[in-house]
């Protein structure tokens, strides 16, 4: 009768624990990954979407003052960010920064994250691009949004 563990059978236990263990951590490994990812694709879609919207306040400003639907908002390539009600700022790269929760070029925190805005004026309305770019990892991700902002009411009369 054989009291105790041989050799042997400590030795795969031990093999057994490690693949085990180094499972775990591949699968930990991949979570956390897998994370930031999101996260970055998750805050380049609401910068993109905010983009769109910060050309849509100036087109429905313009409508309210009575000047032309695309007074301001010319062709082109733009940075702009909520802090900002003209496009008055080509876009040169720079880099978002991030002051509380909220994303800007003047303060706060360097990001990786960059916006580009894309203007084309066509016949009954403005074409807007807006491609927001990143970094995770040394691995470049962007993300795309576009829109048509038309005309849809008519032209007020100047006051």
């Amino acid at each position: 009768m054989k009291k105790g563990f041989t050799i042997i059978e400590v030795l795969v236990a031990l093999v057994l624990l490690t693949v085990g263990a180094g499972g775990a951590f591949a699968l930990l490994s991949r979570t956390i990954s897998f994370t930031s990812t999101a996260n970055g694709r998750l805050v380049a879609t609401y910068l993109a979407q905010e983009g769109i919207e910060i050309v849509r306040n100036i087109r429905d400003t313009n409508w309210l003052q009575g000047e032309a639907l695309n007074e301001g908002i010319a062709d082109g390539d733009w940075r702009v960010d909520y802090t900002e009600a003209e496009l008055d700022n080509p876009y040169d790269g720079e880099f978002l920064k991030l002051s509380g929760g909220m994303y800007q070029y003047v303060l706060g925190d360097d990001t990786s994250l960059q916006r580009n805005i894309t203007i084309g004026n066509i016949a009954d309305g403005i074409t807007v691009d807006v491609e927001v770019s990143w970094t995770t990892k040394g691995q470049a991700h962007s993300v795309e949004s576009s829109t048509i902002l038309y005309n849809w009411l008519p032209q007020r009369e100047p006051e």
